[in-house]
Formats: structure tokens, C-alpha cells, sequence
């Protein structure tokens, strides 16, 4: 994962035109969050149910999009029932999105992936 609090500028390959790209501070304003569902750690029922707190409480104030494994869709959406939680079946491995989904950014005014 790249974390950049600054901004980066670099050539856009045409000798007049620069494209400014700038990633997005954790706390800038955003439109949703994205998470993933545990599975496979030692405490997985009690990691699960923190997971499901945190997401609930995020999804107060805005939409939370929860990245699910096939054979925990049952499970996570016994546990994740919010009308700002949306679940989403894809096989993750692991709970921290941040260090295995792609990075945002904005290039000049547009958000990129």
C-alpha cells in the first residue's frame, strides 16, 4: 500500500501538460468504507463481532461496503444487518483492507483507482 499525505506531480508524457496526483488522507471527507470480514483468526467468533461493532457504528454515518468470503456470506450477514452496510461477495483473506485493496487517488479533480 502507498501512503501519501502529500502531493505528487509528474510528467503526463506531453511536454506542456502536467497531471497533479494527490492520495487522499484517511480523514478527508469520503462517501464510504470499505472493509473486509475475518476468518481465519484464533478468536474468530469474538474478532468477528468487534468487526460487526465497528462496522455498525460507521454505518451511523455513512455507507460501509463489507468484503465477504463465499463461506462466510451466511455468517456475516446474520451479524452486519445496518440499512448503510452493503456486503459483497469476493474471496478475501483477511480483515485489514487498507493493506490489500487497491489505493485511491485523485488525478487532477478525478478519483482513479
Amino acid at each position: 500500500m502507498i501512503l501519501c499525505l502529500g502531493v505528487l506531480q509528474i510528467a503526463s508524457g506531453q511536454a506542456s501538460t502536467d497531471t497533479m496526483i494527490r492520495f487522499p488522507a484517511e480523514w478527508e471527507p469520503h462517501e464510504l468504507t470499505f472493509m473486509q470480514w475475518p476468518q481465519y483468526w484464533k478468536e474468530n467468533a469474538k474478532v468477528q463481532a468487534e468487526i460487526a461493532t465497528v462496522a455498525k457504528a460507521i454505518a451511523d454515518y455513512e455507507r460501509v461496503v463489507m468484503l465477504v468470503s463465499p463461506d462466510q456470506m451466511e455468517n456475516a450477514q446474520s451479524q452486519l444487518q445496518h440499512r448503510n452496510i452493503l456486503i459483497e461477495q469476493i474471496a478475501v483473506d483477511d480483515l485489514w483492507a487498507r493493506d490489500t485493496m487497491p489505493s485511491f487517488r485523485y488525478e487532477n479533480t478525478n478519483i482513479r483507482l
